[in-house]
């Protein structure tokens, strides 16, 4: 059953810039994983300083491989301190 992961980032007023570079690194490495079925993000229209990111997995465990990649890890420090506040993640599937 696919697995299904929406998050929004808020990052802090003027580092959308930074963030969405590294957001698309991670995107384009994500995007090769077998089990990725899809991967998009975008600005909130409603909030210049926060994206929104739709992920779409074949199964669970795809998702599970995902958050162990390597470049996963590397996107979150570098973006650690851009955020304002915890992205709000939500699961199902």
């Amino acid at each position: 059953m696919a697995y299904f992961v929406f998050v929004r980032f808020k990052v802090k007023p003027g580092t959308i810039n930074s963030f969405l570079p590294e957001l698309e690194k991670a995107a384009k490495s994500t995007r090769t994983e077998v089990g990725c079925l899809q991967y998009e993000y975008a600005i909130d229209a409603a909030d210049e300083n926060a994206v929104i990111l739709f992920e779409k997995y074949v199964d669970l465990a795809a998702f599970e491989v995902h958050r162990s990649m390597d470049y996963l890890k590397s996107f979150r420090v570098a973006v650690s301190e851009l955020f304002e506040g915890e992205p709000l993640i939500i699961r199902g599937q």
